[in-house]
């Protein structure tokens, strides 16, 4: 299985590889599984969803987690009293499901 488009982070700033389905399809779907784009995990998710129809754009998450934690931790500290409300909000409902269990 070869993709038809490769990105990378110095050239479209993001690392994945596009899968058009055969026939042509408007469905399409971004998957994010294993460590690289073009590993047997990202190919197996592809086969399994161009079976439902859909184009598949597989994406490597390693970049995006970074992206997502450091804009996280920035936009968190301005809502720290609602940041700690949530952590003692969890706290108290991951206690009563494990006291239930």
């Amino acid at each position: 299985m070869k993709y038809e488009k490769h990105f990378t982070v110095t050239d479209d700033g993001f690392n994945g590889s596009y899968y058009p389905c055969s026939p042509k399809s408007i469905k399409a779907i971004i998957e994010m599984f294993g460590d690289d784009t073009d590993d047997y995990l990202a190919k197996g998710g592809v086969k399994y969803f161009h079976g439902l129809g859909f184009s598949v754009m597989t994406m490597s998450p390693s970049w995006l987690i970074d992206f997502f934690i450091a804009y996280a931790f920035k936009e968190a500290k301005g809502f720290k009293k609602e940041c700690r409300e949530t952590r003692i909000e969890l706290d108290r409902c991951i206690s009563k499901a494990i006291a239930e269990w």
